[in-house]
Order: structure tokens, then sequence, then C-alpha cells
């Protein structure tokens, strides 16, 4: 038995033989999509996306050919952080330039804002987004703020540069040289990430996830019992909030809890560390389960917002559109749900009668080919969604004002060459955590293991668009990092491979 035990391990075995065939198989998946994305169309680019090639060649001629590229090696903290500042300002200017009404629950939580009573219709009936409602209002009356949509974007803004700066402690803990290659990875996402000008859940649980992983870092990488407590803590609170901001967000800390375990059973069982694992555990339970209580309490019990009970969509309404059509949003189950059926628990029944009718139409195999397109939509495009599957995002009727809304608005001149450039690097981001497969830690294994249930999530629930891979680009980003030697190392053979076969060829 005890020897069957030490065989349950992420980092040995049959279970890390598994869970890195399957990641890698569906990485390659993945990237196959992003290679047959539409964004990748050469129509419609403009002449100013070769010239922008061509600026990029001749700068990396000159750096790389000239004595540029050691200057820049001697002082590379001074040029990563003028990279950071540019970035940062690129960011502001972005906001200040593109910011608009967006529509679907974006804009009916932003309308809730201004309303108590439409926030009582909607948050009765949308009950999932009760905390992100009460996150921004109480942000806003804290700087006694108007809830306007530049406002409620600077805050979208700072939770995300929040994540990427937890995301840098984080690979600081677990790999010091790969500090660099996340903070340079990260500073392209912040040039190329347009979704800071949507305040949803998608982009404000970033830093909650962030912070859970950072946790968990804590824990196992300090080695003072303080340190490791405030580890204990912050993965705890972390893990908490983003449950009540975004359920699915919470899927990276079930399998940092699955590595937990795993890894408890390869301890001695003695009395210390029998009472260290089920103390934290409980500490952590604790917590959780004591903050999702309170939470839900003072729901229907604030003085702001009355929200009914028994009026939510159900979990499996969500489980019903993820399996119908092509797995996004359902205007038809919808309407029925939204403006014919009055509870919770009819919803609940109407939802069950949808997924019992779809999986007998189509079968296990007919299952199987929609779970394939379906995560094609899920992963393919690299926009996160931008113009894809959702309500309006800006309104393209009214013709563009500056430079930033030429980029980024579908009715915008250098749209086309913004989608293939942000689509080229989400395919070289993938390339990187696949050709970095070869790197092996408890905690890469985690965050493969994290990647996978988010992937499962997807193609089970509501999805069809990339917008919700946006609560997992952590793991995506520090995977990334983490694997970079790695990667490095599989393009040398890579290469020599080939040189190799070009030479005997000869």
């Amino acid at each position: 038995m005890v020897q069957f035990f030490r065989k349950l391990s992420l980092t040995h075995g049959w279970i890390k033989t598994s869970l890195i065939s399957v990641f890698l198989i569906w990485m390659i998946a993945n990237l196959v999509g992003t290679l047959n994305d539409q964004s990748l169309n050469p129509w419609g680019l403009t002449s100013a996306l070769v010239k922008f090639g061509l600026i990029l060649a001749i700068l990396a001629l000159i750096i790389f050919k000239t004595r540029l590229w050691k200057l820049i090696k001697e002082h590379q903290n001074i040029f990563i952080a003028i990279l950071i500042f540019l970035a940062l300002v690129w960011q502001i200017v972005v906001i200040k330039s593109t910011s608009a009404p967006i529509g679907w629950d974006v804009g009916s939580i932003h309308g809730s804002l201004f309303d108590p009573k439409s926030a009582s219709i909607y948050l009765s009936q949308n009950p999932n987004n009760t905390f992100l409602f009460f996150f921004q209002y109480l942000i806003l009356k804290y700087f006694n703020a108007s809830p306007t949509w530049l406002n409620v974007n600077f805050i979208n803004l700072i939770c995300f540069d929040l994540s990427l700066l937890i995301n840098v402690f984080s690979v600081r803990l677990l790999k010091k040289d790969a500090v660099k290659p996340l903070i340079i990875i990260q500073a392209v996402l912040m040039f190329s990430f347009i979704q800071i000008i949507v305040p949803y859940s998608d982009v404000m649980v970033l830093p909650f996830v962030s912070l859970i992983i950072l946790g968990f870092a804590i824990l196992k990488k300090t080695k003072t019992n303080t340190a490791k407590i405030s580890g204990l803590l912050t993965f705890s609170l972390a893990s908490l909030t983003a449950y009540l901001m975004k359920p699915s967000a919470i899927i990276v800390t079930i399998a940092i809890l699955i590595g937990f375990f795993l890894q408890f059973l390869q301890i001695k069982f003695t009395k210390k560390n029998v009472l260290t694992y089920g103390l934290s555990l409980f500490i952590f339970l604790a917590i959780f389960i004591i903050g999702v209580k309170s939470f839900n309490t003072f729901t229907y019990h604030n003085d702001f917002v009355i929200i009914q009970k028994d009026k939510g969509q159900p979990v499996n309404h969500f489980i019903s559109m993820g399996i119908t059509g092509t797995g996004g949003w359902s205007a038809e189950q919808g309407r029925v749900t939204y403006t014919i059926l009055k509870t919770t628990r009819e919803r609940s029944s109407y939802s069950n009668k949808i997924i019992k009718k779809r999986l007998k139409e189509q079968g296990i195999f007919g299952m199987i080919q929609f779970f394939i397109a379906k995560n094609y939509s899920n992963t393919s495009d690299g926009s996160f969604g931008w113009y894809r599957g959702d309500g309006p995002y800006t309104d393209t009727s009214k013709p563009t004002k500056n430079l930033m809304q030429n980029i980024y608005y579908q009715n915008g001149k250098y749209y086309n060459d913004y989608k293939l450039i942000v689509q080229v690097l989400w395919i070289l981001l993938l390339s990187l955590i696949i050709l970095g497969i070869g790197y092996l830690s408890e905690f890469s294994q985690i965050l493969r293991l994290g990647a996978l249930g988010g992937l499962t999530f997807l193609l089970i629930f509501e999805g069809g668009r990339s917008r919700y891979l946006i609560q997992f680009l952590p793991m995506f980003l520090m995977l990334a990092t983490l694997s970079f030697g790695s990667a490095k190392i599989m393009i040398k053979n890579i290469n020599a491979t080939i040189k190799s076969t070009l030479n005997k060829a000869q």
C-alpha cells in the first residue's frame, strides 16, 4: 500500500506521464486551431503592418549586429524598466482614447451602479455577479468617484497590472532566472491587451487568481512558520475572493489542492506531519466556508440593493447553453429563462430538459465532435474574444476619432493589422508552452493540471469564445516562462537536428 501511494505523484509515475501526455496533445490541438483562425487571413491588412515589420527587422539588425546588444545586456534592468514604463503609458492612453459603453452583462452591471432598482432586477437574476457589482461600487465610493466608463476601466486596468506584478513575485520565488522573460512577455501583453476597457470579472478576478498562486508559492518555498502561515492565509483568502467574483477562477485552487493531497500521500505519517497538513486544510476550509456564508448573508440583507432569492439562473443553465449551438450564449434559452420562467427551480427543470434532449440527439460520437469544435472556438482567438461571441463592444456605426480607435475598434483602419499581431503573439505563447514541456517540477505540473481543468470547464459550461480564457492567463504566463529554459534547449536541439539532416542530404 505504501508503494502504491509513492506512485501517486504529479512528478513521477503514471500520473506524471498521463498529465504531460494529455496536456501536450491538448496544447498542440489548441495551436493547430490558432493557425486556422480567421485572424490570420491576409485580407484587409494595411501597408502600415509591413512598415511596422520592417522597422522591427531593422531594429533587430541594429541591435544584434552592433555593440548595442552588449550594452542592453549590461544595462538590461534599465531597458526593462523603460519598456514597462512605455507599456503603462500606452495602457493609459488606450483607456482614455477607447473607453466606450459596452453591451451584455458589462453594460448591465455598469447601469446598476447608477440605479439600485436596476441592480436589484439584474442581480436577482444573475446573483453570480453580485460580488463583482459591490467590488466596483465600493471602490468607486471609497474614492468618491462617479461610475463613468473611464473610472471603472481604470479599476479594470489596476486589476490587470496588479495581477502581472503578483506573477513576478511568484516566479521569483519559484525560479529566479525566469523573472526577466516573464516581465518581457507581460510587457508585450500590456501593449496588446484591449480587454482592459471591458470592466468585467474576466479581468477583475485576475489579481486574486495570481494571489492564489503566490500564496501557494510562499507556502512551499519559504522556511519560517510565519511566512508559511502568511502564504496559507493569502492562498485561502484569494481563493475565497476569486470564487465569489468568478467561481470558475478557483480551478487553480482545485489543482493546488490535488497536488497538496498527492504530496501528503508521499510523506511519513507522523503525528506532526498529519497535524500540519490537517490544520492547513482546516484553516483553508474554515476561511472559505465562513467567507461564502457571510457574503451570502450580506447579499440578501444589505441596505443598498434588494436581491430576491430563487430568481437566479441555476448552474445547469450554463451547462445547457454550453452544449447547445456553438456552446456559447443561447438567445432562445436566455429569452425563456429570463422572460417566461420566474423561479430558479423552473429554470433548472427547463435546463435539465435541454441537456437530456441534446445528449440524446448527439450521442457519444456527436458530443465528441461537438467538443472538438467548441475547443477550437474556446482557444483559437488571440484577441481573447474582442468583438467575438458577445453583445456590442463599441458602436461601429460612428467613425473612429484617433489612432487608438483605428487600431482597436472593429471599424478602425488598422484593426485587421491588430488582429493579426495578437494572433501571432498567442501562437508564440502556446508554442513556448509546448516546447517547454520538458520542464518538470511540482509547480509546473500543478499549472498544467489547472490549465487542463480550465479548458475542461469551458467545454462543459457556457463558452464558445476565448474571452473565458482570460481568467486563466496567470497559469499560461507563468507556465510559459518557468519552462522558458527548456523551450530554448528544445529549439536548439530541433535546429541542430535540421542542420544535421540537411548536411547528410547534401
